[in-house]
């Protein structure tokens, strides 16, 4: 082989090496950034079931609930790319034999679950609150309910799960076992923030005249 044949192939093979790598960096720009992106849906959301729970009026409620699908949606778009993007990286990597990245996609899957029966329950409120049929008291009741608090601090304790695992890499006991941990604390968390709701007869007696 002549020297010019030498300088050729190393040529196209640093050219093959740096296109491979632009991939690469591109895909995990994007994972960042559906990371990011989930995040910050996650922290909208906990904003609008706040102001859910202290809505005083039906037009209230309505307000927030109306950009609850576009959340949703941002939501669902980012876990699609962090799954795909999660993949490809992980097959980049040959990774596959480890637990945690195994682990990764039981957690974007439960994190869909969770999300998806959320979504569905405020489809259901958005629908009976534009009903005149005289349930929009039992409507906006039924935003303040246990569920979406818990299905929220669930998916928060996924997500930092989830960044644990990317950044420690542990085994399986120990991807459980933090998955576990953080699924708790994030209940604890969530429960804090949360005040029990008094039934309306319970506040018909104590206002009721002794």
């Amino acid at each position: 082989m002549t020297f010019v044949g030498v300088v050729t192939t190393g040529a196209l093979a640093r050219s093959w090496v740096v296109g491979r790598m632009t991939i690469y960096s591109t895909i995990l720009f994007i994972h960042v950034i559906a990371t990011l992106g989930l995040v910050g849906a996650i922290a909208v959301e906990t904003i609008a079931l706040r102001q859910l729970r202290r809505a005083p009026a039906i037009a209230d409620t309505v307000s927030w609930l109306n950009r609850m699908p576009g959340l949703s949606i941002s939501a669902s778009i980012c876990l699609l790319l962090l799954f795909l993007s999660g993949g490809y990286l992980t097959d980049r990597l040959s990774i596959w034999h480890m637990a945690w990245p195994k682990m990764a996609v039981a957690i974007v899957l439960a994190f869909g679950a969770l999300a998806g029966v959320t979504r569905r329950r405020l489809r259901q409120i958005h629908k009976a609150l534009h009903n005149s049929d005289g349930n929009s008291e039992m409507a906006i009741h039924s935003t303040k309910a246990s569920f979406f608090n818990l299905s929220l601090s669930l998916r928060t304790g996924l997500v930092l799960a989830a960044v644990f695992l990317m950044t420690v890499k542990p085994n399986l006991m120990q991807s459980v076992g933090a998955v576990l941990a953080f699924l708790f604390i994030s209940l604890g968390v969530g429960s804090l923030g949360t005040k029990p709701q008094k039934s309306g007869a319970a506040t018909n007696l104590e206002t009721s005249p002794r």
